[in-house]
């Protein structure tokens, strides 16, 4: 069965910087919505996230400008002058950077898991940087 990706995940998939950035910054817009963070999961047929698939094929300037679009939308919508204090921002930025890095696809697989079977070495750190689990297992118990 052929892969179904959503134009998004096409553009992550081919590695197009310039039209993931245009859709991240539309996208970006949204998050400000009550669930519209959410929709940074956006899931192919897979259940594969955008991030999954940036990080499996190697493209790490794309799973970069992912997380950065999660954290530019949260500190857009933390940070006001009657309520923003660091620790919230710092407590709003960490739940939400763990909902995408550890979100796990039908095969129980996350970001970290799609990088290190991509032999992507460079992305496998900036996970474990930004707080991947690291024993999160798949459907298959593999870490």
């Amino acid at each position: 069965m052929a892969r179904i990706f959503c134009p998004p995940h096409q553009q992550v998939f081919k590695g197009n910087i310039g039209e993931t950035r245009t859709y991240l910054d539309r996208l970006k817009m949204k998050l400000a919505n009550k669930d519209g963070y959410l929709n940074i999961l956006l899931p192919n047929d897979r259940g594969q996230s955008m991030l999954y698939t940036a990080c499996r094929f190697g493209h790490f300037e794309i799973a970069k400008m992912i997380v950065c679009c999660i954290l530019d939308a949260v500190r857009e919508k933390v940070l006001t002058p009657a309520q923003g204090t660091h620790r919230l921002m710092t407590d709003t930025m960490k739940h939400f950077i763990n909902l995408v890095v550890n979100h796990k696809n039908e095969d129980g697989s996350t970001p970290l898991h799609g990088a290190c079977f991509g032999g992507h070495h460079e992305i496998v750190i900036f996970l474990r940087e930004i707080g991947a689990d690291v024993t999160a297992l798949n459907n298959e118990q593999e870490t």
